[in-house]
């Protein structure tokens, strides 16, 4: 859903809460939201799982949205 709304409206802007609040564009947003799943399923995978995320559940969720979007265009 994430990255579908991304790529369907990649100029509207979300507010993020990081320290303080962000107004950024929702295609910002999530090239950063996929860099920390990229992160952290690097992360995972050497440490074999030992985090309780599932980072390439989510990477593959982003690839998902990302279908949809091409089969919308």
């Amino acid at each position: 859903m994430i990255a579908f709304y991304g790529l369907r409206f990649p100029h509207r802007r979300v507010r993020l809460l990081l320290y303080t609040y962000w107004d950024v564009r929702v295609s910002v947003a999530i090239a950063f939201w996929v860099l920390l799943q990229i992160m952290g399923a690097g992360i995972q995978v050497m440490a074999r799982g030992a985090d309780g995320v599932a980072y390439l559940a989510h990477l593959g969720g982003a690839a998902v949205g990302m279908a949809f979007w091409a089969m919308d265009r």
